[in-house]
């Protein structure tokens, strides 16, 4: 379905005025269809959203749960860490950036209505009348099936619960992991130790911001997707050489084919 909104987007390209084409490295998308299309996407795709709150610089996080063209709204995931909540309720419009599927995505929106269910907080909000796409990936995913990197973490600081499994794709932003076992995790938890024992460079240490987790009862296993948070430069380093490796992996088996 990506590839089908950024065909949708190329061809529109035509109809916009150059000023409203890009601005900065990012394009400004003002066709409404365009606009519903890529808030659907992020909503599927289960997109972790940040947004700023406070000038305490503390990320808040919230995905979109729904998406509602007809009626002008979209309802967006209860904030996380909690006390966004309460700073919500104080903003008459608030910004929201994530990554669909790498590339960059921004827009603005104001709050209608709040409302709960199940104890879970839910705000309705307008649907944007324009969003920044940047059209260009800021990472390359790399699928990491045919080398079996092991996951380890501590779910708390206190190390009382521990997680492990393997990943199954890699990016220099975040990760993708089979769990052993079925785990009760959520969209914005942080775990704050994780630990990949990667090939040829050695254990990369991180904390783990989850983007999405999926419980499978039959297999006994939980898919989780999760960004990294604060990786110093070493790190980094790390990443890449690993990355660009696999890339050159699957680059020549691809020129086989």
């Amino acid at each position: 379905m990506f590839k089908a909104i950024r065909r949708l987007l190329s061809s529109s390209v035509s109809s916009e005025s150059p000023s409203r084409q890009r601005v900065g490295n990012s394009r400004r998308i003002t066709k409404e269809t365009n606009i519903h299309a890529l808030l659907m996407q992020a909503y599927q795709d289960r997109v972790l959203l940040s947004l700023r709150l406070s000038e305490d610089n503390i990320a808040f996080h919230t995905a979109i749960i729904g998406v509602y063209p007809k009626h002008g709204f979209l309802v967006l995931d209860e904030i996380k860490p909690a006390e966004g909540n309460a700073l919500l309720l104080e903003q008459t419009e608030i910004q929201l950036s994530g990554l669909l599927d790498g590339v960059a995505l921004a827009f603005k929106t104001s709050i209608i209505e709040t409302g709960m269910k199940s104890s879970i907080t839910f705000y309705k909000a307008e649907i944007p009348s324009s969003l920044y796409f940047r059209q260009r990936r800021n990472y390359f995913r790399v699928t990491m099936s045919s080398t079996r990197i092991p996951f380890n973490a501590y779910r708390t600081v206190d190390a009382r619960e521990a997680l492990s499994g393997y990943v199954f794709d890699l990016t220099t932003t975040g990760t993708g992991v089979i769990l052993d076992d079925e785990h009760s995790l959520c969209r914005g938890d942080l775990i704050p130790t994780c630990t990949l024992r990667l090939p040829g460079v050695g254990n990369f240490i991180f904390p783990l911001r989850i983007s999405f987790s999926h419980p499978n009862p039959e297999r006994g296993v939980t898919r989780i997707g999760g960004r990294f948070q604060a990786l110093d430069k070493a790190s980094q380093q790390k990443l890449r050489k690993v990355i660009n490796k696999n890339e050159r992996i699957h680059a020549k088996r691809r020129q086989k084919r």
